[in-house]
């Protein structure tokens, strides 16, 4: 009984009122009404039906002998089991979601090192170029469908557009030493893609 003085004093918050009135009915209120009354309470606290005072509704329940039937308690189980299945559910969607996201996150990133790294590798091909190569590569990009589009995205005119305006733009120029780097791949390579 000393373990359930001290459930309805700290967890209730029972006054010495209420212990006196427990204290006179305890030949009709055995431990185990008032075991009941607790478990009853604590449900019905869980689903949030008791909305002023839980002591005043303990109280309430242990005079009226209210207790869980076994349908209730069941009900309860298969409850909680389903709201743990809905939990881990959404915990394997959201960790699904996440690895995939991270995947993503790692292929673009290596898009965009593999990306910047054939840009590099066009600059120096078009570096290393003699005049008249450099020529025919700025050339073949500016009447390219690819070379085109930029171009007109930017609000340059195709027609007189210039060396110096291609490599000195960072868009057209990111465009440009690409199509090069492509252009200047071996053809076993390049066939792979």
């Amino acid at each position: 009984m000393k373990e359930t003085y001290t459930t309805l004093k700290n967890e209730f918050g029972f006054t010495e009122k209420q212990f006196n009135v427990i204290s006179q009915n305890r030949a009709i209120w055995s431990d185990e009404r008032i075991l009941d009354a607790i478990e009853y309470t604590r449900v019905k606290i869980d689903d949030a039906k008791v909305k002023k005072s839980p002591a005043g509704y303990l109280m309430k329940a242990i005079t009226e002998g209210y207790r869980l039937s076994e349908a209730e308690r069941r009900m309860k189980t298969v409850l909680a089991q389903k709201a743990t299945e809905e939990l881990a559910e959404v915990t394997a969607r959201t960790t699904v979601r996440n690895a995939v996201e991270a995947n993503s996150a790692a292929r673009e990133e290596e898009v965009k090192v593999r990306l910047a790294d054939e840009v590099r590798l066009g600059r120096e091909a078009f570096d290393q170029a003699d005049a008249r190569a450099r020529k025919d590569f700025m050339r073949a990009y500016i009447a390219s469908p690819s070379g085109k589009l930029a171009i007109k995205r930017l609000k340059f005119n195709v027609a007189t557009i210039g060396e110096s305006d291609v490599l000195n733009h960072a868009d057209l120029s990111f465009g440009f030493y690409h199509f090069v780097h492509l252009r200047s791949k071996p053809k076993a390579t390049r066939t792979r893609i």
